[in-house]
């Protein structure tokens, strides 16, 4: 994890050694699927950070993956499901 003052230099380089090619962002839109302050939040880090970054960034409804990810067993915190599950539903939307 990248602590967050450090975002600026260590998520930049860490996309180019990796090789990244396609960046998935939870947009957090409200249960109505209008914005809020979380939204904006979210929209303005997209900005700064696609500012930075040749990588393409997309944003995907994260709407109910909290509430799938507790419902997930394991280990992984519930931030860490909520990310898996933003995953596995944006890739099989792309199928």
């Amino acid at each position: 994890m990248i602590a967050y003052e450090k975002w600026k230099t260590e998520l930049p380089a860490l996309i180019e050694s990796e090789g990244i090619q396609n960046i998935v962002i939870g947009n957090p839109l409200g249960m109505d699927g209008g914005e809020n302050e979380n939204t904006k939040r979210v929209q303005d880090f997209v900005d700064e950070l696609s500012a930075m970054i040749a990588v393409p960034i997309e944003l995907y409804d994260e709407r109910f993956s909290s509430k799938q990810a507790d419902a997930m067993g394991g280990t992984a915190t519930r931030d860490e499901k909520s990310a898996m599950v933003i995953l596995q539903s944006y890739l099989e939307r792309k199928k």
